[in-house]
C-alpha cells in the first residue's frame, strides 16, 4: 500500500478512450486505470499514445486514476498504431502499457449529406441591419460590411 506522497508502482492503465484519432494531432485522450501518479509532476512527460507525445491536462488529472491529455501531430505522415503508455520512471515496474493500441488515422470525407440546405448566421444587434451578400460562383458570401471578420460562407 502506497501514502500519498509516494509513487506507487505497477500502474495499470484499465481503459482508454478514444481508441484512434487524426494524423494532425489535437485528440483529447483520457486514460483510466491505478496508481497513475501522485502529483501532476509525476505524470506531465509521461505519457504516449502510439508512440507520440501526449500533453498531460493538468486541471483535468484526478490523482493516481485518470489522465486525461491531448494527442501530438504523429511525425509519420502513415498510419500508426501502438499502445499507450504511462511511463512515471526508467523502471518496468512503473510503467503501464495498454492491451488496446491508439491509431492515427488520415481522415478523409467521401460524403457528406444534406449536399445543399441553409445555413444561419447571426450577427451583433448593431450590424444586422448592414449585412450584405456576395455570390461567386457556388460560393456565397455573407458579411456585415462593417466588419468582414463577421462573415459566414455557404456553398451552393
Amino acid at each position: 500500500m502506497c501514502i500519498k506522497s509516494q509513487l506507487c508502482p505497477y500502474p495499470v492503465i484499465t481503459d482508454f478512450s478514444p481508441k484512434k484519432g487524426p494524423i494532425a494531432g489535437g485528440t483529447k485522450l483520457v486514460i483510466d486505470g491505478m496508481n497513475l501518479g501522485h502529483s501532476y509532476k509525476a505524470v506531465v512527460n509521461a505519457v504516449t499514445a502510439a508512440n507520440v507525445r501526449c500533453d498531460v491536462d493538468e486541471s483535468a488529472y484526478v490523482t493516481a486514476s485518470r489522465i486525461v491529455c491531448r494527442t501530438r501531430q504523429s511525425p509519420l505522415p502513415v498510419l500508426a498504431r501502438n499502445p499507450v503508455i504511462v511511463k512515471l520512471r526508467d523502471e518496468h515496474r512503473y510503467t503501464a502499457i495498454s492491451n488496446d493500441s491508439y491509431t492515427y488515422v488520415d481522415p478523409v470525407i467521401t460524403n457528406m449529406e444534406p449536399s445543399k440546405g441553409f445555413l444561419f448566421c447571426s450577427f451583433p444587434p448593431e450590424i444586422s441591419s448592414q449585412c450584405g451578400l456576395e455570390k461567386s460562383g457556388r460560393i456565397l458570401k455573407i458579411c456585415a460590411h462593417k466588419y468582414q471578420s463577421n462573415c459566414c460562407i455557404l456553398l451552393a
